[in-house]
């Protein structure tokens, strides 16, 4: 959720002097989607409940709330809804305060064939891309190539398995009609050993989720090794990457999920160093090199 410390500051200062917060959207996730969907509304100023505060889908549709608070409402996008592109209007009510701010979202005119979450840390929300990673050029080639797909971007800069763990099961229950999971976690362990814990303990993160997403949602999930990383003087000696990456391929032999080795895949490319944006984040040219080790890694053997 991308709210800055700068909203959650107006926020505060509307509470205490008792005027109403500047309603803005930031973002919406998924950012296309179909009827019938669920969508999360991110920004600021929606009011603690939503009384007679309403969300309307152009042409005028109105939405159901699934839940609302004051920097996130999840609705359900109802039938009506212009497709392709539809226009959003939030309309906060409050005693003297009628507040309003439009956003846009992409409604697919076909029915949607496949959903993802990707989940991971922020080799996966997409640092130094504008529109997110790897997600955005996996989505664009299953599209054309597999059907109509939503892969949901449920990266979260700077986390840890443990962190990542403690929000998977609230992450996957918070979007409706999920059959892939694609995970993708461990980077900020293996940076800061002092944090992420010794290697079992990262190990045993990632098969938790790995769990709940197979045994208890019934979801196919793939998990990835780490894609390689350029050296830097900060790295911890223990754990290091390559023991991380050996120990997920024997993890995804052990819980029989499918493996996308982006490790193996990115050291196979020619110059794959030049694919980085930093020591650690793909550039452009790394997020689509990674979409393309999902696909040929793993989601080839899931989707026609």
């Amino acid at each position: 959720m991308r709210i800055s410390i700068l909203h959650l500051g107006l926020a505060l200062i509307a509470l205490l002097t008792g005027c109403a917060p500047q309603l803005q959207i930031e973002n919406i996730e998924p950012d296309s989607c179909n009827v019938g969907d669920i969508v999360a509304i991110q920004g600021y100023g929606f009011g603690f409940t939503q009384g007679a505060s309403t969300i309307r889908f152009q042409p005028g549709v109105t939405a159901q709330v699934v839940s609302w608070s004051p920097s996130e409402v999840l609705v359900v996008v109802p039938e009506g809804t212009i497709l392709d592109t539809a226009k959003i209007t939030a309309s906060v009510l409050g005693d003297d305060w009628p507040r309003y701010d439009t956003a846009y979202l992409k409604v697919e005119a076909d029915p949607i064939l496949y959903r993802m979450l990707a989940f991971g840390d922020s080799i996966t929300s997409g640092v130094s891309t504008a529109h997110g990673g790897y997600t955005y050029h996996l989505e664009a080639f299953l599209d054309a190539e597999a059907g109509s797909t939503v892969v949901i971007n449920a990266g979260k800069g700077g986390e840890f398995t443990a962190g990542g763990l403690a929000r998977f099961e609230s992450t996957l229950t918070k979007w409706n009609d999920i059959e892939f999971v694609l995970l993708l976690e461990g980077t900020n362990d293996v940076t800061d050993g002092s944090v992420g814990g010794v290697l079992e303990s990262i190990v045993s993160n990632l098969r938790e989720m790995i769990r709940i997403a197979r045994d208890d949602y019934l979801l196919e999930v793939v998990i990835g090794t780490l894609p390689p990383r350029l050296h830097y003087a900060d790295d911890q000696d223990s754990p290091t990457t390559l023991e991380l990456v050996e120990e997920i391929r024997d993890l995804a032999v052990e819980e029989g999920v499918l493996l996308a080795d982006h490790y193996l895949y990115f050291t196979g490319l020619p110059e794959w160093e030049t694919l980085y944006y930093d020591t650690v984040h793909p550039n452009n040219q790394g997020y689509q090199a990674l979409a393309d080790s999902w696909v040929e890694g793993a989601l080839e053997y899931l989707l026609p």
